[in-house]
This record gives C-alpha cells, sequence and structure tokens, in this order.
C-alpha cells in the first residue's frame, strides 16, 4: 500500500518509515517540487529557503534511478521509475519522492498530514484527486489551539486528549534501539545539549553560561544548529555522543510533544536534566523522578543545580539513574505492540 506524508521533520520521517514501511510492509512517499507549495499543498514554511530544503528537485539522486535496487529504511527494494529518490543523509538510506504530477499517476490508499496548516489542504487533495483515500492527521506536538475540524483519523504521539468521535490511535514515534542501545555510564563528567539554538532557549534563572564556573570539572557540550560543539547529522553520531556524557541537558522552553531526544536519552541510559513543570502534562511527563531518572531544575538557581548534578554524578547513584530512566522507557514505549495497534487502526480508517 502506498502511503503519501508531508515531510517537514527528519526524525518524525524516518520514525514513519521504520513504523509504516519496515514495520507494516507499506511504502512511504513524500512530495518534491515546488508546485506542492505553489498549488497550496505544502504550507508548513513560508520562507523560501525552508520550502526549498524539503522540495527542491535537485534533492532527488537521479542516478540510482538507472540501479536495479536502492536501500531505504524500510528495505532494499527494487528502483521504481515513477519515484524520485532523495538521500536520507542523517540515516544513510533514501527516501521515496513524487513530484505532483506523478503524484496524480500512483495510487495512495492513506494521506497523511503532520501539522495542522495541511490538514486543509491535504483534504483538498483528497477530495479532488484521490477520493478513495483516507486522510490521517499525526499528531507529534500538542497543537493546543487546533480544533481538529475536519480530521476523523489520527495517529497520535502526543498525551493530548482526543475529542469523542474522532478514530485515533496512540503511539510512540519509533527509533532504531540497536542504535539506542541501553549502555552503562561513561563517568566522563560530560553533559551535552542537542537543542539547536540553545540560547533562544530560557529557563527560570538557571544559566548554561555558569555551569563551567560551579562545576569546573564537567564539561558542557552543545550540539545542533546555532551551537559552538557544532551539528550531528548522523543519527548514529548523536547516539555516539550520547552514550559518551553522563547527563542529557534538555530544559526547553515549552518542551516537546513526543521528545526525539529526551525518548533517545532514556533509551540508552542517560538521566536527562530539564523542567518537570514543562514536562508534567507532556508524554515525556510520566518518566520524571526526581533524583532517580532526571535532575529536576524547577526552582534552582545556577549554583544550586550545580550541587544538585555533582551529587547525582556521583559513579554509584549515575549508575542506578541510568538503569532507572532505562527501565521507564521499557515500562512505557513498545514499537512492536505500536505497530500492531496501528495495524489495527489503518484497518478502521473513517
Amino acid at each position: 500500500m502506498n502511503i503519501f506524508v508531508d515531510n517537514h521533520h527528519p526524525a518524525l520521517a524516518h520514525s514513519l518509515e521504520l513504523l509504516l514501511g519496515k514495520r507494516l510492509g507499506h511504502r512511504v512517499v513524500y512530495p518534491i517540487g515546488r508546485e506542492w507549495h505553489e498549488k497550496g499543498f505544502f504550507r508548513v514554511f513560508s520562507k523560501n529557503t525552508a520550502v526549498g530544503n524539503f522540495l527542491e528537485m535537485n534533492r532527488a539522486d537521479e542516478a540510482v534511478r538507472s540501479e536495479k535496487s536502492i536501500k531505504t529504511a524500510s528495505r532494499e527494494e527494487l528502483v521504481d521509475p515513477q519515484i524520485r529518490y532523495c538521500p536520507d543523509i542523517c540515516n544513510d538510506v533514501y527516501q521515496r519522492t513524487v513530484s505532483f504530477e506523478e503524484f496524480l499517476k500512483m495510487p495512495f490508499e492513506i494521506v497523511i498530514a503532520s501539522v495542522p496548516s495541511h490538514v486543509k489542504p491535504f483534504s483538498r487533495l483528497v477530495d479532488q484527486y484521490k477520493p478513495f483515500a483516507k486522510l490521517v492527521f499525526q499528531m507529534g506536538n500538542m497543537f493546543e489551539e487546533f480544533d481538529f475540524l475536519g480530521v476523523e483519523n489520527i495517529l497520535n504521539s502526543t498525551d493530548r486528549i482526543i475529542p469523542a468521535g474522532i478514530h485515533n490511535v496512540s503511539y510512540s514515534q519509533e527509533f532504531d534501539e540497536k542504535i539506542f542501545s541501553y549502555t552503562p555510564p561513561a563517568h566522563s563528567k560530560k553533559i551535552m545539549s542537542f537543542i539547536n539554538y540553545l540560547a533562544d532557549f530560557k529557563e527560570g534563572s538557571v544559566s548554561t553560561n555558569l555551569l563551567g564556573e560551579y562545576l569546573p570539572d564537567y564539561r558542557f557540550e552543545t550540539y545542533g544548529s546555532g551551537n559552538v560543539s557544532g551539528v550531528l547529522t548522523k543519527t548514529a553520531l548523536v547516539a555516539e555522543k550520547m552514550k559518551e556524557c553522563d547527563f542529557v541537558w534538555h530544559v526547553k522552553k515549552d518542551g516537546d510533544g513526543y521528545g526525539h531526544v529526551l525518548h533517545n536519552a532514556a533509551a540508552l541510559g542517560r538521566p536527562v536534566i530539564l523542567s518537570k513543570k514543562t514536562y508534567e502534562k507532556l508524554r515525556f511527563g510520566k518518566f520524571i523522578e526526581d533524583g532517580k531518572t532526571c535532575v529536576v531544575v524547577d526552582g534552582l538557581d545556577t549554583k544550586t543545580l550545580s550541587e544538585k548534578i555533582r551529587h547525582c554524578g556521583d559513579p554509584e547513584r549515575l549508575e542506578k539513574m541510568s538503569r532507572a530512566i532505562r527501565e521507564r522507557f521499557e515500562e512505557f514505549v513498545d514499537f512492536l505492540s505500536d505497530g500492531e495497534k496501528v495495524k489495527k487502526f489503518f484497518e478502521t480508517l473513517k
């Protein structure tokens, strides 16, 4: 079965490929070509550069279309001449994409919008061009202002309550557990952040700039766009770096609806430094137990937080916290079970 999905977030796109493609055996296809934007079907970004990053035709590797087979996140598969293959540089595989004209020529049974701004356009896309396809909204953030108007099916990876009458299923966004496998603490005295543009996120009176003053024997590394330690393009490299640290810093205003970094950290056993106030009503909230699985910053100044980090960084205590957060991951995340739930969900779409 062909499933058409918008594409605005690399980790989300890869998770859907692992779930819908590798686990359930479907073929996930994304848009390519500015015609999608010009016709009003791709509206998640307004800036020309951002639109081009996802839709520019030169993203496709035309040379591989002459190959016999190609590696996607789902499987090694025969090259389809109808498909344009774009490198997923984060995971060393290819993504399937189609232009608007190519989309019209192919059968699609399901169309998935993953941001509120695509619900109406994709509804129009289905009505006008694929009347037998089912529209699904993938909810990866809380989208508090979203009114669910026109939505009948929701694939929900948040903890937001879905209104009665809407067909929905709760699941966790999948990632490769072999890459993010449990690893005992490195006892490196490193704290790492993977938040893009970390300086833009503020929380209370805690200052990352002052941590070094109070924790001179610790090293604070910041990865991602706009950060001093640089960008980690490869998912596997993110995992390698995360395994090198003792704590993952994720003090992030407004939090995450799902939170790949948080779940990655829990999977490989790294306690997270965060605000419980931010996350207690979000999906990761059930993972949080101050001093056991996480280090909570709420109500602390930088000096007091530094003392708390040093306390939790005691080798024996850190080992216990590492195992405890991994146990929370095992308690709350089951990709195999989620696959079965999503399979049944797809069988009864409205």
